[in-house]
């Protein structure tokens, strides 16, 4: 008996007192998960040679009627454990899996459960400054700084007829550019902005083939992305007119949410209205879709009665409205609201107070602003060399309107208005854009009572 009992204790030495089989994975539905271990203690108050199997099991029951751990029978001991979550684990090779990210930490396998390394240093430090941001790129760990208080332009920059892809998540993304002039919303969330340079003018379309966006804008110039000189933007698709030579900021504002995959998508070289049906000018003539004669023989536009001929001094589709009266001819060319201009063309420097009441009414409705009825004064304003312009209106009439146009092919025309203010007694207006050398715009001041004219005073500086 005593060696056969021996043979037992030495058996279970040499097994390491596990239930049979390994640790590890492929082992069942506790596959994974450690063996629990059973430890056999010897009796010193029994003779060895007298246990059998169920004494060995049986508790010891002291004559105070505590179990031999000095615990009370029906009592069970308080231990103190911390319950780790994650995949259970024997060794780090478990833990892996997924796409590779260089800016979290490697997971091991830790007291059989696969945590983070606690070891591990992220392996970019903060900027000092507080319009730097610092990147970690997930696919090669590197650090990447990127402007915060100014919108960083993507070098590689936009091609007609050509899509870009890229996410939301991309390193380079600012989150500086709201407020945009020519739409009403306030973009909050981060954009990403590519430059493009028109290889000729006309009609360009802006497209999202692909992927979720807060919106697109186009803003004329490329230097700080200015929201001030928005050309056109809002939900694509959308149409604007590019002039050829002339470099844009295309900013795609992000969408809420989660990050995104975008393909954009500018199509460039319509000399007509190639999509009748897209609610866009897409030759930017002035007539969109149906109204375009053009799109007279496309059976979609066959049998509709728009105002096509906006000089003819006919009502062709019989509507009672005849050509720029009728809303089908609000954008065409004939119909667009121009502005007498007061040459020379000022320059930067200039300083003039006068007063509107020589001007002409001609223009009166403002896309950026209130309708201004009264008498206004336009300045042409062709700088030659490029930077921040600031342009400003004191006055103390009441109604005195500063706005600033920028010339796309129309003109001195309100359509084309990108920004306006206000003066008050104690308060002037000051409206502030990014000109480039060259560049033609009017600045136009107006009164907000027709036939009322306003004293001012005007002034423009530029810094580069």
């Amino acid at each position: 008996m005593r060696a056969r009992i021996g043979g037992l204790l030495a058996m279970c030495a040499l097994a390491a007192c596990f239930e049979s089989g390994p640790l590890g994975v492929g082992q069942g539905a506790d596959a994974g998960q450690p063996e629990t271990r059973v430890d056999v203690v010897e009796r010193p108050d029994l003779p060895v040679l007298d246990q059998t199997a169920a004494e060995i099991d049986a508790p010891v029951v002291t004559p105070d009627g505590e179990d031999g751990d000095g615990q009370p029978e029906d009592s069970q001991p308080e231990i103190d454990s911390e319950v780790v979550e994650g995949t259970p684990c024997t060794f780090d090779g478990q833990c892996a899996g997924g796409p590779v990210d260089l800016c979290r930490a490697p997971s091991r396998c830790i007291g059989f459960v696969c945590q983070p390394d606690p070891a591990w240093v992220f392996p970019c430090s903060e900027s000092t400054d507080p319009c730097v941001a610092i990147d970690c790129v997930p696919a090669t760990g590197a650090c990447v700084s990127r402007k915060t208080c100014d919108c960083e332009v993507s070098a590689q920059p936009l091609a007609c007829n050509v899509a870009r892809s890229f996410s939301t998540a991309d390193p380079g993304a600012t989150a500086v550019v709201s407020g945009y002039a020519c739409d009403g919303e306030v973009a909050e969330s981060g954009e990403h902005a590519f430059a493009f340079t028109a290889d000729t003018s006309g009609g360009v379309k802006v497209s999202v083939e692909d992927g979720v966006v807060g919106g697109v804008y186009v803003l004329d110039g490329v230097a700080g992305c200015d929201a001030a000189a928005c050309v056109a933007g809002g939900m694509p698709p959308f149409a604007f007119a590019a002039e050829q030579g002339r470099s844009y900021a295309v900013v795609v504002e992000h969408a809420a949410g989660a990050s995104s995959a975008v393909k954009l998508r500018l199509g460039c070289g319509f000399d007509g209205e190639f999509d009748c049906g897209d609610g866009l000018d897409d030759d930017q003539n002035g007539l969109t879709d149906c109204a375009d004669p053009l799109c007279a023989s496309v059976g979609e536009c066959q049998g509709v009665l728009v105002e096509t001929q906006c000089e003819d001094k006919l009502d062709s589709d019989g509507d009672g409205a005849t050509d720029c009266e009728d809303s089908d001819c609000a954008d065409a060319l004939a119909c667009i609201q121009t502005c007498a201009f007061t040459p020379p063309a000022v320059s930067c420097g200039f300083t003039q107070g006068a007063t509107t009441n020589s001007g002409a009414s001609t223009a009166t409705d403002y896309p950026c602003g209130p309708s201004s009825p009264g008498p206004e004064i336009a300045y042409r304003f062709k700088p030659q060399a490029a930077g921040l312009v600031t342009v400003t209106l004191s006055s103390g009439s009441a109604g005195a309107r500063l706005y600033v146009l920028r010339d796309q092919g129309f003109g001195c025309a309100p359509l084309t208005c990108e920004a306006m203010d206000e003066a008050e007694a104690a308060d002037p207006a000051s409206v502030k854009f990014v000109a480039a050398a060259g560049q033609t715009w009017y600045l136009v001041v107006d009164g907000a009572v027709a036939g009322q004219g306003v004293q001012y005073s005007l002034s423009v500086a530029c810094e580069p």
